[in-house]
């Protein structure tokens, strides 16, 4: 199950398109500036992402079920 912080993350994602766009730029870094508390593990797995996918497709991966 992903952290509180990463689903904190995916929430704010999911609300604000700014920081959608800032995230899409700099990923660890904007978690990083927002006061997101991400784990070595988590910052490797956050820049990893292709976070240029749709928001629809990001949204997909998002599932915790």
């Amino acid at each position: 199950m992903a952290s509180q912080q990463i689903e904190a993350l995916i929430a704010r994602w999911m609300e604000d398109e700014a920081f959608r766009d800032r995230m899409r730029q700099a990923p660890v870094q904007t978690a990083q500036e927002e006061g997101f508390v991400l784990d070595d593990e988590e910052q490797r797995a956050l820049a990893a992402l292709d976070l240029n996918q749709s928001d629809d497709e990001l949204a997909a991966m998002a599932n915790f079920a």
